[in-house]
């Protein structure tokens, strides 16, 4: 009879943790939501680091080309504390098009987590067609 319940509270157990993993943001996500309300300003690595502790935002950039999601670019100088010099790249998201796709990536992410679709998204002229 202990076994019985010891077995329902360790699956009560793994249900809760399940919920609680699911309202973790996967980083794809974060880093999309970020590009989306940055627009055409878009980031550069030390942005990105600071915005959600992303380390390699040219690997991530990257890898959003499988999902049809594209950047432009273009060097980013900076000075840094001491005086020298350092180039970024800066990173937005191209066209219409890859903004149109970045939405739906997040959305397909948010429902992986069960959540609801974002609503309410930043002025991006596309928006208000993709709502």
């Amino acid at each position: 009879m202990n076994k019985a319940a010891t077995q329902m509270s360790n699956d009560l157990r793994r249900e809760n943790q399940k919920v609680k993993l699911n309202l973790i943001p996967y980083k794809e996500e974060i880093c999309l939501v970020e590009f989306l309300n940055r627009d055409t300003a878009g980031m550069y690595q030390k942005e990105a680091d600071r915005a959600y502790g992303e380390s390699c935002l040219h690997t991530m950039v990257s890898n959003f080309r499988q999902h049809g999601i594209y950047f432009a670019r273009r060097p980013n100088p900076i000075t840094h504390r001491h005086g020298g010099k350092a180039t970024y790249t800066r990173y937005w998201l191209i066209d219409e098009t890859a903004v149109q796709r970045a939405i739906f990536r997040v959305n397909k992410l948010r429902s992986q987590r069960g959540l609801e679709p974002l609503r309410g998204l930043p002025p991006y002229s596309i928006y208000s067609q993709a709502a």
